[in-house]
């Protein structure tokens, strides 16, 4: 939906702040991912990062074609 209307969803959020965690969580190798794979995302972490990307200027980040 992003690639093709610009569109920031939830669930775009959502991934955003699940593969921020997992980087941090799967370095040291200890912790099972299954146990914590959305343990850390909740509502204020959405609206948060709606709030900051509704300050951004769209043009910034567009592109001249999508890849397929």
């Amino acid at each position: 939906m992003f690639l093709k209307k610009g569109k920031i969803k939830n669930d775009l959020i959502k991934s955003t702040l699940f593969l921020a965690h997992l980087e941090h969580i799967s370095r040291p190798g200890h912790i099972p991912i299954s146990k914590l794979i959305w343990k850390y995302i909740d509502n204020k972490n959405i609206d948060d990062l709606k709030n900051l990307i509704s300050i951004v200027e769209p043009k910034l980040f567009k592109t001249d074609k999508v890849s397929s």
